[in-house]
């Protein structure tokens, strides 16, 4: 019997070891988060209003080789951006646009990783349009962590280099006094190590220390040209998370105009194809959702430290009512926890027109507002 007793005191101690070393390795210390009491910034969030994503333009990019002088931004079906579907979301009262873009395809080699001139001026040439319409505009790179982007301290050296030289060009090219606070620099999308167990998960203590260099580096970078040293720039927590992990482990530096970015997809039923017939936004859902708008404002906002939802969005399941439900809930709970959003739009609107995550509210083909309720109800909550 007393056997027993030191055999299951054994195990229970080795499960509480093992849990306590899971646990240190999978949340961590908490980073670092100075109380700005940034009241700027919070001012600047809010002025930025409701916005969205132009996703599946310049994003686009394909794992297998294309001749030279391939047509990226149409890569996956959509038309090139117009000039009228930038007025048509001015026009609707959408303050912000996030222009997620490649570089990867566009991109020279070692050691200088000269982007093709003719892809950064088209990419310049849709920024000043964003801009004469008096929106605000995020520029980023999106898909390149399929390709140089590696978040891994095995890489991390590699990594630094080429965004240090890409990130050269970009602040050559709008530094003339015309791109005043409006435009917006965001180094990556959804930064984290690809595959990796806790990947969905907040990441854990190793891979998110490789984040925050790399962002402490990139705002390096961006304060290094006189020209933008007072450029607001958006610096993502690991894979963008508002899990805990992530918020609790992300350090901001301590610089006036750095604004935290997030993404939410959630309830994750309801926003996602995981579940079809999940189709109606319940109150349970809207408790859900507005737990993580609340932990977000008590990780960041609380203390002064501006936050904006950079991705949100459901796609279509044939129940625009509840998503226009859903995203009039969503925009108007986090701005009254001191957040701005921009939904997610990759150009499919219709369901049936892409086998997956038909998010689109804009119909880039006639460069009009495909889904005005759901629009109407980002903007009036907003």
């Amino acid at each position: 019997m007393k056997t027993a007793k030191k055999i299951i005191r054994f195990i229970l101690m080795s499960i509480a070891v093992i849990v306590l070393l899971f646990g240190v390795y999978y949340v961590g210390l908490p980073g670092k988060k100075p109380h700005l009491n940034n009241d700027q910034g919070m001012a600047f969030v809010k002025s930025m209003g409701s916005g969205i994503n132009i996703s599946a333009s310049f994003d686009c990019f394909s794992m297998e080789e294309k001749p030279e002088g391939f047509d990226y931004e149409t890569a996956w079906g959509q038309p090139h951006i117009s000039r009228k579907l930038i007025k048509s979301i001015a026009e609707a009262g959408m303050k912000t646009v996030r222009l997620p873009v490649t570089w990867s395809h566009n991109m020279g080699g070692a050691p200088d990783y000269t982007v093709n001139p003719v892809w950064m001026a088209r990419v310049k040439e849709v920024v000043d349009w964003i801009l004469a319409e008096e929106m605000y505009i995020i520029l980023n790179t999106q898909n390149d962590d399929l390709f140089w982007q590696r978040f891994d301290r095995k890489y991390e050296d590699e990594t630094l280099e080429v965004m240090s030289k890409l990130w050269e060009q970009i602040c050559k090219v709008f530094e003339s006094e015309e791109y005043g606070e409006k435009l917006i620099f965001e180094p990556y999308n959804e930064p984290r190590k690809l595959d990796s167990f806790t990947e969905w998960m907040g990441g854990d203590i190793f891979n998110r220390a490789v984040v925050t260099r790399l962002n402490k580096k990139f705002l390096e970078i961006i304060r290094s040209h006189e020209s933008h040293k007072e450029r607001w720039v958006l610096l993502p927590s690991y894979a963008a998370s508002s899990d805990f992990p992530a918020m609790w482990g992300m350090s901001v530096p301590e610089d006036d105009k750095v604004i935290v970015s997030l993404h939410i997809y959630h309830p994750l039923g309801f926003v996602s194809d995981r579940q079809p017939d999940n189709t109606v936004f319940t109150d349970r859902d809207a408790g859900v959702l507005k737990r993580k708008l609340a932990n977000a404002h008590r990780m960041f906002v609380k203390k002064g430290i501006p936050v904006l939802i950079g991705e949100f969005g459901a796609v279509n399941k044939n129940n625009n009512a509840e998503r226009a439900k859903f995203a009039a809930f969503f925009v108007k709970t986090a701005r009254e926890y001191g957040m701005s959003c921009l939904w997610w739009d990759n150009g499919f609107w219709e369901v049936g027109s892409w086998p997956t995550n038909v998010f689109g509210v804009l119909d880039r083909e006639s460069g009009t507002i495909a889904i005005p309720e759901i629009v109407a109800a980002i903007v009036d909550n907003s």
